[in-house]
């Protein structure tokens, strides 16, 4: 499921930093901006899962 947050995430972010930002205050631009961020949040909270779930199964080897 980690994964699939950052395919996922990778893919919002690649979208929503492809256009045009020279009109960067209109309100295309501005949700571009903040689809980039969300795309990038999903990133992290994919990189923070699999970071627990490898820590918990190292954890449990041991």
């Amino acid at each position: 499921m980690a994964w699939l947050f950052i395919g996922l995430g990778a893919v919002v972010l690649a979208a929503a930093l492809y256009r045009d930002w020279s009109t960067w205050p209109d309100l295309r631009t501005i949700l571009g901006a903040v689809m980039a961020v969300f795309g990038a949040g999903e990133i992290v909270v994919g990189v923070h899962a699999l970071w627990r779930a490898r820590r918990g199964r190292d954890g449990e080897a041991r």
